[in-house]
């Protein structure tokens, strides 16, 4: 995967936010830590501020396109943020996730073009022992593949279901017992935030405009699931590591329910299941496959559509269901670089008042070194078939993570 997902599950994302002690945990497999299932736990001694950069720059030429003008090249930053946990006593802190993407593409030869800052989470958390709770500006837990699966391209359509940015409050607890392993149970209850919070810095994109990716500032008139600005919707996650039957083996399983915004007429309810598994090759050499389904009812509650012929208005039921294998080889020799190869295909179905839409899927091969010192550099190629027309893509990926 891109070598940024190595340290980034390490804070904020567990489970619904709680806090950074035991995140990376549930992102297995990385492939970037040999020894993921190990916490990175700051040991509180007093006041402080823990702060993790991770810079993701996207290199990218479309060199075969059935779409008209789709031949491009590019160059933005992806997967950039900052974390930030300030602890303030022995469970109490407040942590926050400033994000650096593109927000609007526009077509067409690109050059860091559209990029925006915005605040993706700021939220308080308290653990006392097994029990974490959480309220802010949070990411309910819903998913892993958009942030493990592997490849330069590897996430793209996973990334469609990653819950962000919701206004809200939750809990989870651990289980954590010999002979049964760790299993977490977390529930939250949001909506989509429409404060000062969501409004983003440098480029500011309009609602309405086809290029847009992030809307500036969102807000309840622009609909959409959960963007109620009440507490109606929530999401529920069970997941489990370090389970001795089947060493290596981690498990994921979510669901959410989430209120149709004014635009829509049903509320959207989403499942998804993961599982992923480290096989040792050999010494130093592991290999790391991952499934992942995810299916949701009534995608984004089945908000309005107008005919462009004949000017008509109405709400038709949209179904979609994902389905992700990845397969990732890491060699990671002491004290040196780690080598990664990886495999990941993509599978996006849609039913349109119960008849089937045309299949979207994406396939792509990537490799990559990370150095010691944290810089990465991935490989990748893809090919992606999106409303029946397919595109070849060459990419790379660079990345460098920086922990203090």
């Amino acid at each position: 995967m891109l070598l940024a997902g190595a340290l980034s599950a390490g804070l904020a994302l567990m489970a619904g936010p709680a806090t950074a002690q035991q995140g990376h945990r549930y992102f297995l497999p990385h492939g970037y830590d040999p020894h993921g299932e190990e916490q990175h736990e700051h040991e509180f001694t007093g006041p402080r501020l823990n702060t993790l950069l991770e810079l993701g720059i996207r290199l990218d030429r479309t060199y075969s396109s059935d779409a008209e003008d789709g031949r491009r090249w590019q160059a933005f930053f992806e997967h950039t943020e900052a974390e930030l946990e300030l602890q303030l006593t022995r469970g109490f802190s407040i942590e926050s996730t400033i994000k650096l993407e593109q927000v609007r593409d526009r077509g067409g030869d690109q050059l860091f073009e559209d990029q925006g800052v915005w605040i993706e989470q700021l939220f308080a958390s308290y653990r006392y022992e097994k029990l974490d709770l959480f309220a802010g500006k949070l990411n309910p837990r819903f998913g892993i593949a958009w942030k493990a699966a592997p490849g330069v391209y590897g996430r793209e359509f996973a990334e469609d279901y990653e819950l962000t940015e919701r206004i809200g409050f939750g809990a989870a607890y651990t289980l954590d017992r010999p002979g049964i392993g760790e299993h977490r149970l977390s529930a939250s209850t949001f909506f989509a935030d429409t404060s000062v919070l969501s409004q983003s810095a440098i480029t500011k994109p309009v609602f309405g405009d086809p290029a847009t990716e992030r809307v500036n500032r969102n807000r309840n008139r622009f609909g959409g699931a959960s963007n109620t600005e009440d507490l109606s919707s929530y999401a529920v996650a069970l997941e489990g590591v370090a389970i001795p039957v089947v060493e290596g083996f981690t498990y994921h399983l979510g669901y959410s329910d989430q209120k149709q915004g004014v635009d829509g007429v049903s509320r959207e309810r989403g499942y998804v299941a993961a599982a992923t598994y480290r096989v040792d090759l050999r010494n130093e050499v592991a290999f790391y496959p991952l499934v992942e389904w995810a299916r949701f009812r009534n995608a984004g509650g089945n908000p309005a559509e107008t005919d462009e012929d004949t000017g008509a208005t109405s709400n038709p039921r949209i179904d979609r269901t994902y389905l992700t294998l990845s397969g990732q080889v890491v060699y990671s020799p002491q004290e040196a670089g780690i080598w990664n190869a990886a495999l990941s295909w993509t599978r996006r179905e849609t039913e349109r008042n119960e008849t089937d839409q045309p299949r979207d899927s994406l396939f792509q091969v990537s490799a990559g070194y990370r150095f010691v010192f944290g810089l990465g550099i991935d490989l990748g190629w893809a090919r992606i078939k999106e409303d029946n027309e397919t595109s070849e893509s060459v990419g790379a990926m660079i990345t460098y993570n920086y922990e203090f």
